[in-house]
């Protein structure tokens, strides 16, 4: 996997809860913020964590999703 150091640190974390589906999940949810898996950064991890809350709906229950957004957001 090429990426920055924040696409790493996400990806890394999901796939804890979601195995390798984790890689597809970030950069469907970065496409659907707005902006490219490339340009993941601090910048926009907020967006990024409110459009992973919606997505990742199909694949967690709601306590992870909240727990999870909450530590993409301190990836800071």
């Amino acid at each position: 996997m090429t990426g920055t150091k924040y696409q790493k640190m996400v990806v890394n974390y999901l796939a804890k809860k979601m195995g390798p589906a984790a890689n597809d999940l970030v950069k469907d949810v970065c496409k659907k913020a707005g902006f490219s898996y490339d340009s993941l950064s601090p910048e926009n991890m907020d967006a990024f964590a409110d459009c992973f809350e919606v997505e990742a709906s199909k694949f967690l229950s709601e306590k992870d999703i909240k727990f999870t957004s909450g530590v993409i957001r301190k990836l800071k």
